[in-house]
């Protein structure tokens, strides 16, 4: 509570003689002319000085209780309601397999490239054959380096129940998540495959995994993250009878950083939580060799190479020309109103005939990898900020819009680099796992919005050899 203000309460006060005159001036007004009252009033008398004094303290006590009420009746201040409560907020049912209060019907091992399982030990050691672990803080069940080892002979880490015979969890497999927090050190190898599987029997059932090899991929070098992969996308699994609710399985080298593995079980379906992972994903992925996505690089020909190359000029009203200028694009704001916005795209496909395995993957580019293209802006119009909005989009968001800097490649050609991580990231900054795999405009390139009387009108811009590069 604020100290300039006193709540009124009953209380009794002592005051002296000193202390009332400090008080206020207005007390010492009350008392001036109380005291004058009774003396033209009451002359005192050795018969009625008693009475006259008794009488005097009761009005003065009663100016005090006046003036004390006055200040509580001027009280602008608004008291809170003591009996207000914040509503309570009831977390969602969450098992812990490994991390802090590990549920104790399951327990942490691995399993090697002959199939041989060794627990991981209290401590977070085991080394069997070419897995091992090994933890990285003094936190008891912390987050633990896992390390696999001999390219191409696979192993997992699994958390299983500690009797082999199958427990009932009581959760439904349509509301609950198979979360965990990974953090991956090496980036995978693009012909490496990484799978989450959990199954009701002991052996691991190829027909019900996620692959999260470019999630993984992606990753690499980044912060720990959250995975959340919904259960209902291990094909029907029951919940009521699982054995292995958690294994992660490469078949080739991997080294990473897991913890706090746990089940949660929410009030809807996780699928429909942005974070969750997608459980089936078909597009295509975009290997090293194939940086371009709009490039005229070869000598004597017209025209381009790379898988961007559908272009689109657009405008919520008015007109855009766009003009292929052999080498770049060529896009101009004639004819657009004020208040209207529009940019250029470069598109996989056609997006009204578009079909998943026409969406590319570009996880092997993001630990390091730029979106990189040449710009010029011939004229920026009469543009209130002369800024220009880049960014990627996907089926899964536009990631996070950068904004390149007020009047940049004004009447000349300058290189633009803008890290790919940036782009796709979601607001709370991690990466969009989901929106790196399904790519439909590997750019978007637009001034920045504009409204009432603002316009684009007489913008001229170019642009030309869109690439990603590392």
């Amino acid at each position: 509570m604020n100290d300039n203000h006193h709540k009124c309460n009953k209380t009794s006060y002592q005051f002296s003689h000193d202390h009332i005159y400090s008080i206020h001036p207005f007390i010492e007004t009350f008392l001036h002319l109380t005291f004058k009252a009774v003396q033209i009033y009451m002359q005192p008398t050795s018969g009625n000085m008693d009475m006259m004094i008794n009488k005097t303290k009761a009005l003065f006590v009663s100016g005090l209780s006046l003036t004390a009420l006055a200040g509580c009746l001027d009280d602008p201040y608004v008291y809170p309601n003591d009996q207000v409560k914040p509503p309570v907020v009831t977390p969602p049912d969450s098992i812990t397999l490994y991390g802090k209060d590990s549920d104790d019907r399951f327990k942490l091992a691995v399993v090697d490239k002959d199939s041989i399982e060794a627990d991981v030990d209290a401590n977070g050691h085991v080394s069997q054959g070419n897995i091992r672990t090994q933890p990285i803080s003094n936190e008891e069940n912390g987050p633990l380096l896992v390390t696999i080892t001999e390219d191409g002979q696979g192993a997992r880490i699994q958390s299983t129940s500690v009797t082999n015979a199958a427990v009932d969890l009581d959760f439904s497999a349509e509301l609950t998540a198979l979360e965990f927090d990974v953090r991956v050190l090496d980036k995978p190898d693009t012909a490496n495959s990484v799978k989450l599987h959990t199954q009701s029997e002991y052996q691991v059932d190829d027909d019900k995994n996620v692959d999260i090899t470019s999630a993984l991929m992606a990753l690499s070098s980044m912060p720990p993250q959250t995975m959340m992969v919904p259960f209902s996308c291990f094909d029907g699994q029951d919940l009521n009878e699982v054995t292995t609710p958690f294994a992660l399985a490469s078949d080739s080298n991997l080294k990473f950083e897991i913890s706090n593995i746990h089940l949660t079980e929410y009030d809807i379906d996780p699928a429909e939580k942005p974070q969750a992972l997608e459980c089936d994903n078909k597009s295509n992925p975009v290997d090293l060799h194939e940086w371009r996505i709009f490039v005229q690089d070869i000598p004597d020909s017209w025209d381009p190479a790379g898988w961007g190359q559908t272009i689109t000029a657009w405008a919520t009203d008015g007109n855009i020309q766009q003009e292929w200028q052999h080498d770049h694009i060529y896009i101009t704001y004639d004819g657009i109103g004020a208040g209207e916005n529009g940019g250029l795209v470069l598109a996989v496909t056609n997006l009204d005939t578009l079909t998943d395995d026409e969406r590319r993957d570009i996880s092997a580019f993001i630990d390091g990898g730029h979106l990189e293209f040449m710009l010029k802006v011939d004229s920026y119009g009469s543009h209130p900020t002369k800024r220009l909005q880049v960014q990627m989009e996907t089926n899964f968001g536009n990631g996070t819009p950068q904004y390149l800097d007020a009047g940049f490649a004004e009447g000349e050609w300058k290189q633009v680099r803008i890290p790919l991580a940036a782009l796709l990231k979601n607001e709370d900054g991690t990466l969009n796992v989901n929106a790196i795999r399904n790519i439909e405009k590997p750019l978007s390139i637009l001034p920045e919005w504009v409204e009432n009387q603002d316009t684009l009108e007489g913008m001229w811009i170019r642009v030309g050899s869109v690439k990603l590069a590392f």
